[in-house]
């Protein structure tokens, strides 16, 4: 694993983007959570290295593990302490299309700083997948990014500011991020997705999801040249409610 100059990020091997390192505070809910639902079967979307994986086993969940690279759940499952390797199971594949799961798979389904490298019809298949392998009654946690970060891409802030006016449906949608990426920060693909907690909220609606909290995550974590205005990342808690 390559730390990029940020001490609380760690380089994916895919180039999309960096794992922090640090627990923002909607991962401590979901860990709460584990720790309080000892046993919960979970699943992780695009887990890189596993540190909220690892967190969640030592809280007595069985986890399993997914990312789009197999080299980061290589890692993750080299680093898991043997006592908990019984409770992993590691799922390689691309969300939302290379992944399926019966129904009623889970108890809780948690995502951090994945789903904004979705076009927005991947992040609705996804979330309707996530609605299908969640138990009724089960618990889902998502984190990602929204559009108001520094550095390179205070830029398109205004730009998404007005699509969202316009009433477009994913105003967060770069198709094309080579004019954004900095010297310093360039792990990134080619095409980003960036939500506020309107879209969180309406995604989660519409897919059928009960939305028991919504809101900005104030990433003090971030490099200092990232963060903006303390609306850096959205957090979602949601429910699968019973028929």
């Amino acid at each position: 694993m390559q730390h990029v100059e940020c001490e609380k990020w760690v380089s994916t091997l895919n180039d999309r983007g960096y794992m922090t390192l640090s627990i923002d505070p909607f991962t401590q809910k979901f860990l709460d959570y584990c720790e309080s639902h000892s046993g919960v079967h979970v699943f992780e979307g695009g887990a890189a290295y596993g540190i909220a994986t690892h967190l969640a086993l030592k809280r007595g969940a069985i986890v399993t593990a997914n990312d789009g690279d197999p080299r980061h759940l290589d890692l993750l499952y080299e680093h898991t302490p043997q006592e908990f390797r019984s409770a992993l199971k590691l799922s390689p594949g691309m969300l939302p299309h290379d992944l399926d799961f019966p129904k009623d798979s889970f108890d809780v389904i948690y995502s951090s700083r994945m789903m904004h490298f979705l076009t927005g019809e991947e992040v609705e298949i996804c979330m309707s997948k996530f609605f299908n392998w969640l138990k009724e009654g089960g618990k889902i946690f998502l984190v990602v990014e929204s559009p108001y970060l520094g550095a390179c891409y205070s830029a398109f802030i205004l730009t998404y500011e007005e699509r969202k006016k316009q009433g477009h449906p994913w105003p967060g949608l770069i198709e094309d991020t080579t004019s954004y990426k900095s010297m310093r920060y360039n792990n990134i693909p080619r095409l980003l997705n960036f939500f506020d907690t309107d879209i969180m909220r309406r995604i989660s609606k519409n897919c059928g999801l009960i939305v028991e909290e919504c809101a900005y995550i104030n990433r003090t974590d971030f490099p200092l040249e990232v963060r903006h205005d303390g609306r850096e990342s959205v957090g979602l808690v949601a429910t699968k409610p019973y028929a």
